[in-house]
């Protein structure tokens, strides 16, 4: 009903027992299956996926890949910012636009129609609020929603929708945030009545029928207060026994994307309070989101209290290195953040240089501020202001590498090419411990050569460009135009043999190596690559000799040396393979595979001593390194630590859910403390993922 400008609306929970179940869809919804820039679903991996969990009707299919969506995406991250599927996929990590884009992308890939939906989401924790959110809605018979960002058997009534896209256009995410965001300052949101709250969730009345009163129409600013009918004070004390870390993070991001950084650093500090006492892995990874936020202070916090230096001390100096100013000061800090709000949420650069300007005393030998000052200039794309501030930051604060590959990416602007692919590769030689950052600086760095005059060598990195971005589609029609006109390139048949390997065509990859060596018989990268065809062989005497041939023509190339020590071990040459793993690491001491791999030499030779600080050194470099974990966990186990082990086996909670070994390792420490329900459960976990799992079975006949 509407009356008076005031829409009454009744939500329930979606009850979906009776609907008919398809197997099949007609053509009418063709619109709502393609692939495109947001929805990658033709890409191969994500057809993998979904081929592997499809089940006997499209609804079932559409359950169980919501559920995949929420298990694999392990890292909730807020920083990311709307990847396509394909990135998702790859990276496990984003907010709820990343959930529904990779689920829409696998139900497109199962041949399942779907759309996505923004609007308006209410949760109780940690504060009332309705804030900003997106899910998918899909045809399996009929439409039903979906929201895979939640671990939700049925879909919840706390959602309003307010409108809808099928997201095959780059102009249809911009469409599908402003509709909603634009209407934000227009509504004012009331609960007038609600069924209890539910004993399972952190949200009100999930379970039965929810009630709204909506203001349409007013003035005044979005509202979060709430009216609760029954007893206020036993909804109070439910919410605070419900709080839940991962509810502050939501809160405080949202907060923080309003400009409301008091709220935001009051949420936050709570969920650090909630993050486990022996939880590094979760603590690093706060203090680095709160660092790109600005928020230095409460980042600094977390690091100082981070123990086990021997694993952390990289991470922590690499946090710094990108994020930190010169020095900490909290009193501008607020005001800084703000303006960081303000530039990368409001996208409003006027008003974040009027921030600055109010305070520009204050600021002037702030190199945050300058570099705040170039973003927002940036944003106006006045690039010869951005460029100043930017050189007065790093004159400051040269430690800065953030700094640094923001003027890199000014200097393209300027089509300084030579001197931004200076900086560029002077930051690839510090060897920064961090992928995103790695992966940045490779793009740019790919980027620029596209811009060669050279028109083989502006065409080939503009296919490395695509390829690092996973758009191997574009890649390949990119490398078909060079073959056209220049069809005797050595280099380009080795390139195009390397794409056909990564996605497993192997005929065309011998096939493409071979022409290269047509006309170059010394291209080491086709020499290792027929070498690595002959090691998926098993002729492994045959790939050495290969491997040994490419480092000929490259005495440096720790890619070759790897792939000489790592088929030394499988031919059991362990003293040839131990000596080339120690030569790459005087070539590369951050090398991980070749730290590890010593790492599990000397375990083999019961150095545990030296094993364990290999191991540690892989994850100093790599925390996301869950091998290293696993082993280092094992090692405990068999010193009957158990406290320490299972302390290893915390990040893998993060990192991956779904590794078969963190339940076996988590249920022989159960076993050992004799806690049999657990360690049942455990083995039976480890089984479900990995069904020839023996060592697990083993164990679990062991306790029937």
């Amino acid at each position: 009903q509407v009356k008076n400008d005031i829409a009454y609306i009744k939500t329930k929970r979606e009850n979906y027992e009776n609907l008919i179940k398809n197997t099949k869809i007609g053509n009418k919804y063709s619109e709502f299956l393609k692939s495109g820039p947001f929805i990658t679903s033709d890409d191969e991996e994500i057809k993998k996926v979904a081929q592997k969990l499809k089940q006997d009707n499209l609804y079932n299919t559409a359950k169980a890949l919501e559920k995949w969506v929420y298990e694999n995406i392990n890292d909730k991250s807020f920083s990311v910012n709307f990847a396509n599927s394909r990135e998702v996929l790859k990276t496990k990590k984003g907010d709820c636009s990343e959930h529904a884009v990779l689920l829409m992308a696998l139900l497109r890939a199962s041949e399942i129609p779907c759309q996505a939906v923004g609007g308006l989401m209410y949760s109780a924790e940690p504060f009332n609020a309705f804030s900003y959110h997106m899910w998918v809605k899909a045809y399996v018979g009929q439409w039903i929603y979906l929201d895979p960002s939640f671990d939700e058997k049925t879909f919840s009534p706390l959602h309003l929708s307010m409108t809808e896209t099928p997201l095959n256009d780059l102009s249809d995410r911009a469409d599908l945030s402003l509709s909603v965001l634009n209407s934000l300052s227009k509504i004012k949101i009331k609960i007038i009545n609600s069924s209890k709250a539910s004993e399972k969730s952190n949200v009100i009345g999930q379970n039965q029928a929810f009630n709204f009163l909506s203001l349409l129409g007013g003035t005044e600013d979005f509202s979060h207060k709430v009216n609760l009918s029954g007893n206020p004070d036993n909804v109070k004390e439910f919410v605070i026994s419900t709080k839940k870390q991962e509810d502050y993070t939501r809160s405080g991001f949202f907060e923080f994307s309003q400009g409301n950084i008091e709220a935001a650093i009051e949420n936050f500090s709570q969920a650090i309070n909630l993050i486990k006492f022996n939880d590094t892995y979760a603590d690093i990874q706060f203090a680095r989101k709160m660092a790109s936020l600005g928020l230095f202070s409460m980042s600094d916090k977390i690091l100082e209290k981070t123990y086990d230096k021997d694993i952390w001390t990289i991470q922590i100096q690499t946090i710094k290195d990108l994020y930190y100013p010169k020095a900490i000061d909290d009193k501008p800090e607020k005001t800084l953040a703000k303006v960081l709000s303000t530039i990368n949420f409001e996208k409003n650069a006027d008003k974040a240089i009027n921030l600055l300007n109010e305070n520009q005393k204050a600021f002037e030998k702030n190199d945050y501020a300058n570099y705040l000052y170039a973003k927002a200039y940036i944003e106006q794309k006045d690039y010869k202001k951005a460029f100043e501030y930017l050189k007065t930051a790093i004159k400051t604060n040269p430690e800065n590498q953030t700094y640094k590959l923001e003027i890199a990416k000014v200097l393209i602007e300027f089509k300084e090419y030579k001197t931004a692919q200076k900086i560029l590769e002077y930051l690839e030689n510090q060897k920064i411990c961090d992928s995103y950052f790695e992966k940045e600086l490779k793009k740019e760095l790919f980027w620029i050569k596209s811009k060669d005059r050279n028109e083989f060598d502006s065409m080939y990195y503009l296919a490395k460009y695509y390829a690092l971005n996973g758009d191997f589609s574009e890649c390949k029609l990119i490398l078909n135009k060079i073959q056209e006109k220049f069809p005797e390139n050595s280099d380009l048949y080795a390139f195009k043999g390397d794409i056909s390997y990564k996605l497993n065509d192997f005929d065309s990859a011998l096939e493409n190596y071979e022409n290269s060596l047509k006309f170059n018989k010394r291209n080491k990268k086709s020499i290792r690559g027929i070498a690595n065809l002959d090691m998926l062989k098993g002729e492994y005497n045959k790939a050495l000799n290969g491997y040994k041939n490419a480092l000929k023509y490259d005495k440096n190339s720790v890619e070759i040396l790897l792939n000489i020590a790592k088929t030394y071990q499988i031919l059991s040459y362990e003293k040839d393979a131990y000596e080339t793993y120690l030569e790459i690491l005087k070539l590369d001491e951050t090398n991980l595979k070749a730290n590890y791999e010593l790492a599990l030499i000397n375990l083999q030779d019961d150095n545990k001593e030296i094993a364990i600080n290999l191991l540690k050194k892989t994850l100093s470099i790599n925390p996301d390194y869950f091998n290293s974990w696993l082993k280092l966990a094992e090692i405990e186990i068999s010193n009957d630590n158990y406290f320490l082990a299972k302390s290893y086996l915390i990040p893998l909670q993060h990192i991956n859910s779904q590794i078969p070994q963190y339940y076996y390792l988590t249920g022989l420490i159960a076993k050992k403390n004799e806690n049999y329900t657990s360690a049942r459960n455990n083995f039976k976990k480890a089984i479900e993922i990995r069904p020839n799992y023996y060592e697990a079975k083993q164990e679990l006949d062991n306790l029937k």
